[in-house]
């Protein structure tokens, strides 16, 4: 199940996404979601990855850390090895749960929070060659999404949920 607010409302950058999320019942073969895709009329670069997606939580088969990731052409084409700070696992937050799961989209640099903690940063490197590298296609408007699904063709033993207790975003 999920829910978007796309074509509902859509947010742009200097903005803090936040959301308090625990899991419960974690299984095997079962993903958890936050994240946020451009809103396509406001687009830079069309198709993903170029268009820029940003995930703020992504948690899967039961693994004892989250994941919080950037996706553009840059960072999934260009430089798959990921020799920048696009892609971040972190193990430290408290299992079984609540917590919160914040980014702060700003014009030029995008940095992820657990429960207050800062994770990880990815800033802009104003490349001469961007039109081609794609590397900043953040500059735009967002919409929220928040998924739980069964992940692959697994077997789900009983209940899984996520449970959201609030949604925000704040003006920065």
């Amino acid at each position: 199940g999920g829910i978007w607010t796309n074509g509902k409302v859509s947010i742009g950058v200097n903005s803090r996404f936040s959301a308090r999320i625990k899991f419960v019942n974690d299984q095997e073969g079962v993903g958890h979601a936050f994240w946020l895709m451009p809103y396509y009329k406001d687009q830079l670069y069309d198709g993903w990855p170029d268009c820029g997606e940003i995930d703020i939580l992504e948690h899967f088969y039961c693994n004892p850390y989250i994941q919080q990731t950037l996706h553009s052409y840059y960072i999934d084409i260009y430089d798959p090895t990921n020799n920048y700070a696009g892609k971040r696992d972190y193990s430290d937050y408290n299992i079984d749960q609540y917590n919160i799961y914040e980014v702060d989209v700003l014009e030029n640099s995008i940095t992820f929070y657990v429960n207050g903690v800062q994770t990880m940063t990815y800033e802009n490197m104003h490349l001469q060659d961007e039109a081609l590298l794609k590397q900043w296609p953040f500059a735009t408007k967002y919409y929220i999404i928040l998924d739980h699904h069964p992940w692959k063709s697994q077997n789900i033993d009983g209940v899984t949920t996520m449970l959201v207790d609030w949604v925000r975003v704040t003006k920065l």
